[in-house]
């Protein structure tokens, strides 16, 4: 039950988006709960996507639009709508991607339940090409956001969160979300609410799919700067130490393009998966975790983190006797690198 019916601003941002746009713009206008406001933000679009906002401006007033004169990127074009927005509740969608029609609804009933919540996000839907169902996700708890992305793409906050933050950060496009949540999750309270109420599109022409190897190296460039507020790492100290990187997949390779570029030569790789242990990998040996006990060695290795299971790397490690900012970082951007 709503208390009271307040407004919620929903941000569309857009560009050469006409391919899935209508439906996002339906999704949007077809809550349950009707008192919102769309502001659709077009970057600087070159397909029909004009036309079609045109077409939803003359058939419902709660639509709005503004057009970027030039193409400014998506957290341009996020600051760019709530600028103008005046609801008491803020959210924005992608225009590949699809509301529940209760979404709106069910987080403004959780945020005035949950009065001490300024941020709820939850459970969705992986939808491919045609829409259809590829696999449900269960968001983590807020913890998890010091290793990884887990607010969904389904979410709703307090204005007074993105008016404290002051905005997306536009000089970190494509991981302008990851941002926006670890600065929220200092200064806020974020809750996960355990209902399906998205629709998140992977397609080939998504901004993930596009993206990936840059996406990766930016999550890690923006993890670094709040890991930098609590530890300071020495890049001189890290050379004279043996320096292995924990991962063999695609964030190991990353990892490892970035240390040779700054000059830090790498003795070897760490996975816990038996079958790559004494394999090699970029011609280094692969070692077993155990194998990197800090006590096995006279001069203490120093070990980058070149995986999305942060959180479980960084636990073994401190079981192995290593110091985190110390002994281990995901900080590959660390002063000099």
């Amino acid at each position: 039950m709503i208390f009271n019916t307040p407004l919620v601003t929903i941000v569309l941002p857009v560009y050469n988006g006409a391919q899935y746009l209508s439906e996002s713009i339906k999704s949007c206008l077809n809550q349950t709960y009707q008192n919102i406001e769309l502001i659709i933000v077009d970057d600087c679009s070159t397909d029909n996507t004009p036309e079609i906002i045109y077409e939803y401006l003359k058939k419902d007033t709660r639509v709005k639009s503004i057009c970027h004169k030039e193409n400014r990127k998506l957290p341009a074009a996020l600051n760019t709508g709530f600028k103008i927005a005046i609801g008491e509740y803020f959210t924005w969608t992608s225009d590949d991607n699809l509301y529940h029609p209760a979404a709106i609804e069910e987080m403004l009933i959780f945020m005035q339940k949950n009065p001490e919540v300024n941020v709820v996000y939850t459970d969705y839907s992986i939808i491919d090409e045609k829409g259809l169902i590829i696999k449900n996700q269960i968001v983590e708890e807020p913890d998890i956001l010091k290793y990884r992305s887990c607010i969904s793409a389904c979410f709703m906050y307090q204005s007074k969160v993105y008016k404290c933050l002051k905005g997306f950060d536009e000089g970190l496009f494509l991981v302008e979300d990851y941002d926006f949540w670890l600065r929220a999750f200092r200064y806020f309270t974020l809750k996960p609410l355990h209902k399906n109420l998205y629709f998140y599109r992977r397609h080939s022409k998504s901004l993930t799919d596009q993206y990936n190897e840059k996406i990766f190296l930016l999550t890690r460039k923006v993890m670094a700067r709040y890991e930098a507020i609590d530890f300071h790492i020495n890049i001189d100290d890290i050379k004279q130490r043996p320096v292995f990187i924990w991962g063999t997949g695609n964030g190991g390779k990353y990892t490892f393009k970035v240390l040779q570029k700054a000059g830090i030569e790498v003795n070897g790789f760490i996975d816990s998966n038996p079958v790559k242990w004494s394999k090699q990998y970029f011609n280094l040996p692969i070692s077993f975790p155990e194998d990197i006990e800090k006590v096995k060695f006279q001069i203490t290795p120093f070990i980058f983190i070149g995986s999305t299971f942060i959180d479980e790397i960084e636990r073994k490690l401190e079981e192995l006797g290593y110091k985190k900012g110390k002994d281990f970082t995901i900080n590959i951007f660390a002063n000099s690198i």
